[in-house]
């Protein structure tokens, strides 16, 4: 998900914020994801708001679809930090008081 949502952003930027079309082919190249993939991946990001998918239609004829990437719609999700601290108490999105160094066991 994190590459596609990158590969949107690179071609927004390299598309000059023009839609996106033949997105299944262009975002394939662009990030060698599966064409498989793709469209599963488009449908969550349109879930979470950060695209539109636009059917073009001329004169009631099907013409393509579209992409088109509105970041400033991305709905804020709230989401919850669970996180135990060395000492047991925890953590809810603000800095900890307890113990959080290295063990002797971590790769720091």
């Amino acid at each position: 998900m994190l590459l596609l949502y990158a590969t949107i952003t690179e071609m927004d930027s390299d598309f000059n914020s023009r839609d996106i079309k033949k997105y299944t082919k262009s975002i394939s190249t662009y990030s060698g994801l599966s064409k498989e993939f793709i469209p599963q991946g488009l449908k969550k990001l349109k879930e979470l708001g950060i695209i539109e998918i636009i059917a073009d239609k001329e004169n009631g004829k099907f013409k393509g679809k579209r992409i088109v990437f509105t970041p400033e719609k991305i709905q804020e999700i709230e989401t919850k930090n669970t996180q135990k601290t060395v000492d047991g108490k925890t953590v809810n999105g603000e800095s900890a008081s307890g113990n959080l160094e290295p063990s002797e066991d971590s790769i720091w």
